[in-house]
C-alpha cells in the first residue's frame, strides 16, 4: 500500500474550507415505488458533505400532476445518516465530528404520497440552495441551486416504480488516472432503461449556468470527451487536472418501446492531486470485451482478471447484484497473487433479453481509496432445443427404490448427467434407479451441441416409517357393561387395532360396547400413511372393572315434618349421591361438599327440615366406587314427611259454679285424635274425647288439647274456665197474717 501525494491539493483545500462549509450537498437523487392504486412512497437521498451545514430530519418534496400540484413532508429513516467516505481503515472521516479532511454521508428520507384517482402525468421534484462554491466548471455556483426530479407517466402504466440507483455517488478520482464508473441503475420491474447525461438544474426546466466549454454531456476537463454507455450506464473519463465539477445522470424507462418515467441523479465529482491508479478489471475472461452471451437455463460463469498498478495495494471486489441469483467469487492465485472475480449466474427463461451488473474495485490506498466500477452486460437468449423432462415426483418409503425416467425429443445431446449422483445406479443416462437415503431433488442436464444446457428437476420423498401414532390416552378405566372407546388422535390412511384376545378394527376410533372383565388388557395401534408406510406401534391398556354390589336402602319414614330425614344402607360406598323427587340433574345435584346433603361419603345421608331437599317422595341411592369410579344403583323407597296438625282452637261452656260440670269442646278434625290435659306439660291426662265433660268444677282451671293425625301432634290449644261461688241463703221473716186490705210488709 502506499499514501497519496495530496499535501498541497489538501492545503489549497484548508483553505477554502469556510467556502465549502456553506454548502454541504454532494449530490441527490430521488424514486418512487407504487404501494397501491394512486398510492407512492417517495423516497430522497441526499449526499451531504460533512464539513458544510448539517441537514435536518425532513425536507419537502414538491408534486405536479394533471389533478393540480402540492408537496409532501419526507422523514428520515432510522438509522441514518449513514458514513460512505471512501478512506482508509486507518483515515477517519470528517463526519459524526471525525477529524479527516474527508467526509461523505447518505441521508435518505421517504413519505407516501396519495393522489387524487385518475391523477396522472406525474413530476416529483426537490430543490436546495446552494451549491458549492468550490464547483470549477459552474459560473457562481454559491448561487445556484440543486434541483432533481422524477417523472411518471401513469396513463399508461398505473402502477409502475421508477429504476433505482444501486451503486452510491461517491466522485473522487486522482488527476491523470483513468475513471470507469456506474451508478448501478436497476429496474425493479424489468422494463428497458436509457442513460444520457443531462445539464444539471438550477431549477425546474432551467439548467445551471456552466461555465464556457462545459455542459451536460461535457461536464469535465478530460483527456477525451467524457462516455456513457446508453444501455447500461456505464461511465468512463480520464480527467486533466485537479478539479471539481457537476455531472447529472438521466435514467429514461421504456416499457414496450413507450415512455413511462425517468429519475436523474446529480453528482458531483472531486478530481484530486494524487497519484494513486484505481484498480482495473478486463473484460469476461481477461478479454477487453464486457458483454457475454447466455442461454436460458443454462450456467454461465466467466472470470475478471483484476490488477492494481500499484504493488502492495490490498483489492476487494463487490457486485451491486444486479442479477438475481448471481455470484461473485474472489480467487486469488496462491502462487503468483493474480487476483480475480468468477462471475457465476443461471438465467432462467423469464431472463431473456440484456441485463447488466457492476463490479466496484476498490483498493486500500490512504486517504482516499482508489475506486473503479465495470458494467458487464449478459445477453440472455432463449434456449432452442426441446426440454428435458425429468418426470413426475414421486414418494416412497424409507428403504424403497424407484426409477427416474427423464425424456426428451432433442436430436443433438452430448451428455447427460445428473446430479446428485449419490444412490443412482447410472448417474449419466436419462434412466436410472435411485435409492436415496432421505428426501432428493435430483437435477438432470442434457448438454447440446450448441452449447445450451437443458435442466429440469424431479424430487423424490422419502417417506420414513410414520411415528407411533398418538392416542387420547395411553390408559382407559371403564365399569363392565360400560362401552370401550378408544381414540387415535394421529391422522393417517390407515388404522389396525388389535389385542391378545382377537379384537381387531381398523376404525380409527373403535367402539367395543357392553365391556366385560375379559376385555382388560393391551390394545396395540399402528398406522399406515398415504405413502403405505407403516407406522411404529402404540398402545392403551384397557381395565374394566365390576362395579360395586347394589346396596339396599331404608329410612325412618314415615316422620313428621322437622324431624331429620335418615336414609342409609348397610353397604359399603366410597361415595354416595341420592336422588330424590327433584331428580338428578347436574343442576338439582350440585357438587360434592360437607354442605351438600345429596353427596356423601359413606352409605348415610341425614337431611334437616331446614334443606331444600327435604321431600317426601320416591329416593334412592347411587353407589360410587371411590378407586374405580364404578357405580351402582340401590332399590327405591318412598318417603312420606307429614305435616304437623295446626294449633286446635278449645272451647268450654262457662262459666259455671262451684260443684258443676264442664262441656269441653273443639272442631272435629278428619282422622285426628284428641288428648286434653290439666296441665301443658302432658303429666294429667283428663279425656280422650273430642268433646269431654269435666265434673265437680270448683276452682277456675285452665285445660289443654293437643290433637294427633298421622302420629304427628300439634301444640297445645286451651281454653279456661271460670267457676263461681254459690250464693248464702237468705234469710224470711216468720209466717204471718194480715186482714184483707191491710199492706204485707216483707
Amino acid at each position: 500500500m502506499k499514501n497519496w501525494i495530496y499535501t498541497c491539493f489538501l492545503i489549497l483545500g484548508l483553505a477554502n474550507m469556510s467556502n465549502l462549509i456553506a454548502s454541504h450537498s454532494l449530490g441527490s437523487d430521488m424514486s418512487y415505488r407504487c404501494i397501491g392504486p394512486d398510492q407512492y412512497e417517495v423516497t430522497l437521498n441526499i449526499y451531504r458533505d460533512c464539513a458544510g451545514a448539517s441537514l435536518g430530519s425532513s425536507e419537502t418534496v414538491n408534486w405536479t400532476a394533471s389533478c393540480g400540484s402540492g408537496s409532501i413532508t419526507v422523514n428520515r429513516l432510522p438509522n441514518y445518516p449513514i458514513d460512505i467516505t471512501p478512506v482508509c481503515v486507518t483515515q477517519p472521516s470528517s463526519c459524526g465530528g471525525g477529524s479527516g479532511p474527508f467526509g461523505v454521508e447518505q441521508h435518505t428520507y421517504t413519505a407516501i404520497l396519495n393522489l387524487p384517482a385518475g391523477c396522472t402525468n406525474i413530476t416529483f421534484s426537490w430543490n436546495l440552495c446552494c451549491r458549492n462554491n468550490a464547483i470549477t466548471t459552474l459560473n457562481l455556483p454559491g448561487s445556484q441551486s440543486m434541483h432533481i426530479e422524477a417523472q411518471l407517466d401513469n396513463s399508461v402504466t398505473p402502477c409502475n416504480n421508477s429504476p433505482v440507483f444501486l451503486n452510491p455517488p461517491v466522485g473522487f478520482a486522482c488527476d491523470g488516472f483513468p475513471v470507469f464508473f456506474s451508478d448501478g441503475g436497476f429496474d425493479p420491474d424489468g422494463d428497458s432503461l436509457s442513460f444520457s447525461l443531462v445539464d444539471c438544474q438550477n431549477s425546474s426546466a432551467t439548467p445551471v449556468n456552466y461555465n464556457a466549454g462545459f455542459s451536460g454531456s461535457n461536464p469535465l476537463t478530460s483527456v477525451s470527451p467524457i462516455h456513457i454507455d446508453s444501455s447500461t450506464g456505464a461511465i468512463t473519463f480520464t480527467p486533466v487536472g485537479p478539479q471539481i465539477f457537476v455531472m447529472c445522470v438521466l435514467v429514461e424507462e421504456y416499457r414496450n418501446g413507450v415512455k413511462i418515467g425517468e429519475i436523474t441523479r446529480d453528482i458531483q465529482f472531486r478530481i484530486l492531486n494524487c497519484t494513486n491508479a484505481a484498480p482495473t478489471a478486463t473484460g469476461v475472461d481477461g478479454s477487453s470485451s464486457y458483454e457475454a452471451t447466455a442461454c436460458a437455463n443454462t450456467p454461465i460463469c466467466f472470470d475478471i482478471d483484476v490488477a492494481d498498478a500499484n504493488a502492495g495495494d490490498s483489492i476487494t471486489i463487490n457486485s451491486n447484484n444486479g442479477l438475481a441469483g448471481s455470484t461473485i467469487t474472489t480467487i486469488q492465485d496462491t502462487a503468483t497473487g493474480a487476483l480475480k472475480g468468477q462471475f457465476c449466474w443461471t438465467p432462467t427463461a423469464a431472463d431473456v433479453g440484456k441485463h447488466s451488473f457492476t463490479i466496484t474495485l476498490q483498493d486500500d490506498a490512504c486517504p482516499i481509496i482508489g475506486t473503479n466500477t465495470y458494467t458487464y452486460d449478459i445477453n440472455v437468449a432463449p434456449n432452442p432445443n426441446p426440454p428435458v423432462n425429468a418426470g413426475s415426483n414421486t414418494q416412497i418409503c424409507q428403504g424403497q427404490s424407484t426409477t427416474l425416467n427423464a425424456s426428451s425429443t432433442a436430436t443433438n445431446i452430448q451428455a447427460v448427467w445428473w446430479t446428485p449422483s449419490a444412490g443412482l445406479s447410472n448417474p449419466t443416462s436419462l434412466t436410472t434407479q435411485a435409492s436415496p437415503d432421505t428426501t432428493t431433488t435430483y437435477t438432470i442436464y442434457t448438454d447440446h451441441i450448441d452449447g445450451c444446457i437443458s435442466t429440469d428437476q424431479v424430487t423424490v420423498s422419502i417417506t420414513s416409517a410414520p411415528p407411533a401414532p398418538n392416542v387420547s390416552t395411553d390408559s382407559i378405566s371403564v365399569c363392565e357393561g360400560e362401552s370401550i372407546v378408544l381414540n387415535a388422535t394421529t391422522s393417517a390412511t390407515g388404522y389396525y387395532w388389535s389385542n391378545a384376545h382377537g379384537f381387531s378394527s381398523t376404525a380409527q376410533s373403535p367402539i367395543i360396547p357392553n365391556a366385560s372383565i375379559l376385555d382388560t388388557g393391551r390394545y396395540n395401534l399402528y398406522v399406515i400413511d398415504a405413502s403405505g408406510c407403516q407406522s411404529l406401534d402404540t398402545f392403551v391398556y384397557v381395565s374394566v372393572n365390576a362395579p360395586p354390589v347394589a346396596p339396599t336402602i331404608v329410612s325412618n319414614s314415615p316422620l313428621c315434618f322437622g324431624d331429620t330425614l335418615n336414609i342409609s344402607s348397610s353397604s359399603h360406598c366410597g361415595q354416595s349421591q341420592w336422588i330424590g323427587p327433584n331428580g338428578n340433574s347436574a343442576g338439582t345435584l350440585g357438587i360434592p361438599s360437607a354442605n351438600n346433603v345429596l353427596w356423601t361419603l359413606g352409605s348415610t345421608t341425614n337431611i334437616p327440615s331446614t334443606d331444600p331437599n327435604y321431600l317426601s317422595g320416591s329416593w334412592y341411592m347411587v353407589c360410587i366406587d371411590t378407586l374405580t369410579g364404578c357405580q351402582a344403583n340401590s332399590n327405591t323407597i318412598n318417603i312420606t314427611i307429614n305435616t304437623i296438625p295446626n294449633t286446635p282452637l278449645a272451647f268450654n261452656n262457662g262459666p259455671v259454679c262451684i260443684g258443676e260440670s264442664v262441656q269441653l269442646s273443639t272442631s272435629a278434625l278428619s282422622g285426628a285424635s284428641y288428648a286434653w290435659y290439666a296441665d301443658s306439660t302432658q303429666t294429667a291426662l283428663l279425656s280422650t274425647s273430642q268433646n269431654p265433660t269435666i265434673t265437680n268444677i270448683i276452682t277456675d282451671s285452665t285445660f289443654y288439647l293437643f290433637v294427633t293425625v298421622n302420629g304427628c301432634t300439634s301444640l297445645a290449644g286451651s281454653t279456661t274456665v271460670n267457676v263461681h261461688a254459690v250464693p248464702t241463703t237468705p234469710s224470711v221473716p216468720a209466717d204471718f197474717a194480715v186482714c184483707e186490705g191491710e199492706a204485707i210488709v216483707l
